[in-house]
């Protein structure tokens, strides 16, 4: 049923399934002998295994077939580990997080491994991770760190990989058609607190990049605090997404003769992709605060 382990002089173990029947268990030894410290055995049925059982080892790894994954699964037993495999086409940043679906004696945690099963990270359960990762197959083990016998529940794991962009063009942003101009020094997009930036990504050979990491930072003069706001692009290499600045505070006003007085603030604009700030074709906008009609 299976044959050739690892063969590492870590602690060996596998999975299969079975039915009812007697079986039996060959050991060998990989390479050479030592009478001197024997070797422990333990076997253990389970019948709460999750669908993707079994999986216990690099060459039975379930893999996760697209960019974007999620995957629940259970630690049934105190020798279970679930691996999935999970390819990397293009360089990027890879996001993941690995939930406790609700456990109150299981702790869970996930190895990080290469494609020879040589181990990169631990990282533990209820936390975002990102890693920059270059193209290549990894495997992610799964396991209890502390097994509290709760057979039944389920963890999941999920992430993605984002590419990296090198600038951004942006389309549009506000509720203008185009850049308000007259204002102060020059045309901006108009944003209010919860306004919507378009625009396409691109590397820095000019083609457009499909699923890459993008974040907006906004430099608000309330409190002069960076705010950011993230997304990614789609398959066309285009953007949307959606600000959480609040209002302005006014810094600036303009008279629509026998309408308002509008009140704003140019604040600066910069993007960055995985965490790395690239260019732009624009650098602020125009932050709306309030306004006071002529009556």
């Amino acid at each position: 049923m299976i044959d050739g382990m690892a063969g590492t002089r870590d602690v060996e173990h596998f999975a299969r399934m079975v039915e009812a029947g007697v079986y039996f268990v060959v050991v060998n030894g990989y390479s050479g002998c030592d009478a001197d410290h024997p070797y422990s055995l333990g076997v253990v049925l389970s019948t709460y295994y999750d669908e993707h059982e079994a999986d216990d080892r690099l060459q039975d790894a379930y893999v996760l077939s697209s960019m974007d994954y999620s995957v629940t699964g259970t630690i049934d037993n105190q020798f279970d580990v679930d691996i999935q495999q999970y390819s990397v086409t293009k360089a990027g940043r890879m996001y993941f997080t690995l939930r406790n679906n609700g456990s109150n004696g299981n702790i869970y945690a996930i190895e990080l491994m290469d494609s020879y099963g040589n181990s990169l990270a631990t990282l533990n359960q209820n936390k975002k991770y990102n890693v920059d990762l270059p193209q290549g197959i990894y495997f992610f083990k799964v396991f209890c760190s502390t097994y509290g016998s709760d057979y039944s529940s389920t963890y999941t794991l999920s992430g993605e990989t984002r590419s990296g962009a090198a600038r951004v063009e942006v389309t549009h942003a506000g509720d203008a058609a185009h850049p308000i101009q007259d204002y102060k020094d020059d045309p901006y997009w108009r944003v209010y607190s919860n306004s919507y930036v378009d625009g396409i990504a691109y590397d820095s050979n000019g083609y457009i990049v499909p699923n890459a990491d993008i974040s907006i930072v906004v430099r608000i003069v309330d409190g002069d605090q960076d705010v950011y706001a993230n997304g990614k692009t789609d398959s066309q290499g285009k953007f949307r997404i959606q600000l959480n600045i609040g209002d302005g505070v006014g810094q600036y006003s303009y008279y629509a003769s026998g309408i308002s007085w509008n009140f704003y603030d140019i604040v600066p604009v910069s993007f960055e992709s995985n965490g790395k700030r690239i260019s732009a074709d624009i650098d602020h906008f125009y932050h709306f605060a309030y306004q006071r009609k002529i009556n």
